[in-house]
């Protein structure tokens, strides 16, 4: 890694799912809705009737095992099936066609999934109303489908429609109104509001406890949203103990191999990855990684993120050359997959931009850099969580080039944003100042680098612990 004058600099990485927040998807309300008479067919065959409906059984167990692309075939027959039998308008046809959609949604197959789950939305609007259950579910899944494309105001608009509905018509703690709590916490949390969604995510949380207790399927996976949103605050010790309370509940209860059971294992690898254990990442990262390939795909963005992680942990460990060969590929997947301006896709054109500053490759490594700071600017903002990331990270690359004056002006604005939204001892806060420090010290300015210095190793210390590598770091430049 690059120092200037002894200070290390802080560059920011997103070491996580590419999925990180998480959306709670529903499958189908607890009661058949009735149809009116105009829309019902003929009366179907009863024995094939029942063959649907196993059909549409076994996708709801492939999907919650984890194997989607089954699931999804077994959706799409049930589909075909019951438009058949009784129409394409009767509740049987449309749950079989919202369970298709999630399960394309979980495959990265967005565009597919969208257009199902607007055409299910279409016809429960017009048949059941715009605020039965089943409809607000599609409603729901709909803005879920839009969060997983970047398209953060229009899913916001979508989630909060929906939780004023879902309180005024069934209740603050009604499960169906806790999901869009939850779902609403995550889009805030992908929009770098922590405050908000933590507030949602305990809510969510407590409800689930206090009625499904600390074992149910629902209450882990609240548990295993706040987690994620820990992390990205940096509580890691916190963050920690929830992945490895959520990774045994569900490995116990569906198998090691659970998706779940291995985002949480993926989750705590990038824990290490930002406590800088590097070594220890790799070998988790792999496991995870190849495990995810095999069972959901080489294209899938989760398999992608536990690759991204994989190429965070080479670079940790000097490993530049094969950090950069693996980054090019999985940065290929994910344009292929998410497109070119997607959120994932930034995010990885960042992690190859960091892996060729490492090879000294900066003029490429800046170029990245500055393109994806405009992409996110135009698309996010000045203040978002990743366009500061990126501007920290262009700031460290400007510093470990020469460019002192312009790398302080881009640490100082990232310092000023991040301190409007993040806690003083927060890592990505601590290492910007890291870098302001830097910068200060290679133009000359050693009474105000001191100060900086001893600011942010006092920071570190409170809030990181006088062990943590950061901390230590601090403590070596002021030494030099």
């Amino acid at each position: 890694m690059n120092t200037i004058h002894g200070w290390r600099l802080g560059i920011s990485v997103i070491a996580a799912s590419l999925t990180v927040f998480l959306p709670l998807p529903v499958h189908a309300a607890s009661k058949r809705a009735s149809v009116p008479k105009k829309e019902k067919p003929s009366p179907a065959d009863p024995e094939q009737l029942e063959k649907a409906r196993a059909t549409y059984k076994e996708a709801g167990r492939l999907y919650s095992v984890g194997k989607y692309a089954d699931a999804e075939k077994e959706a799409r027959a049930a589909a075909a099936f019951f438009e058949r039998l009784v129409g394409k308008a009767d509740p049987e046809t449309l749950l079989a066609r919202n369970r298709m959609a999630v399960a394309l949604e979980q495959q990265a197959k967005y565009t597919e999934s969208e257009k199902e789950h607007r055409g299910v939305l279409a016809i429960r609007t017009r048949v059941l109303g715009p605020e039965h259950r089943d409809t607000l579910i599609s409603r729901n899944n709909l803005a879920n489908v839009i969060l997983a494309q970047g398209r953060h105001a229009e899913a916001e608009k979508e989630h909060r429609a929906n939780l004023t509905i879902r309180q005024r018509v069934l209740g603050e703690d009604h499960p169906d109104t806790l999901q869009s709590r939850n779902n609403l916490g995550g889009l805030l949390a992908a929009q770098g509001l922590h405050a908000e969604a933590e507030k949602e995510y305990r809510r969510v949380l407590a409800a689930q406890q206090r009625d499904l207790g600390p074992n149910h399927p629902d209450t882990n996976r609240a548990l295993w949203s706040l987690a994620t949103l820990l992390q990205a605050q940096g509580k890691f010790d916190e963050a920690a103990a929830h992945f490895a309370q959520v990774a045994r509940f569900f490995a116990t209860a569906y198998g090691p191999e659970h998706p779940v059971a291995l985002e949480c294992r993926h989750n705590l690898a990038c824990i290490h990855l930002s406590l800088e254990k590097f070594v220890e990442a790799e070998t988790e990262t792999r496991e995870v990684a190849t495990t995810m390939e095999r069972i959901m795909g080489a294209r899938h963005p989760k398999t992608l993120g536990a690759r991204r992680a994989l190429t965070q942990a080479l670079t940790g460990q000097h490993k530049y050359a094969e950090a950069e060969k693996e980054i090019r590929d999985v940065l290929s997947l994910v344009e292929q997959v998410r497109g070119p301006e997607h959120p994932d896709t930034l995010a990885a054109r960042g992690d190859l931009a960091i892996a060729l500053a490492s090879l000294s490759k900066f003029a490429e490594a800046e170029a990245i850099h500055r393109d994806t700071l405009a992409i996110r600017e135009r698309m996010f903002g000045p203040n978002h969580p990743d366009t500061l990331r990126n501007r920290n990270n262009l700031a460290a690359l400007l510093a470990s080039m020469g460019k002192n004056a312009e790398a302080e002006t881009n640490a100082r604005t990232t310092i000023d944003a991040r301190a409007r939204s993040l806690e003083p001892g927060h890592p990505d806060a601590l290492g910007t100042r890291r870098n302001l420090a830097s910068s200060l010290a290679a133009q000359g300015k050693y009474a105000e680098a001191e100060k900086e210095g001893r600011a942010v190793l006092a920071a570190s210390t409170k809030a990181l612990g006088a062990e943590h590598p950061d901390t230590y770091r601090c403590r070596l430049a002021l030494a030099v």
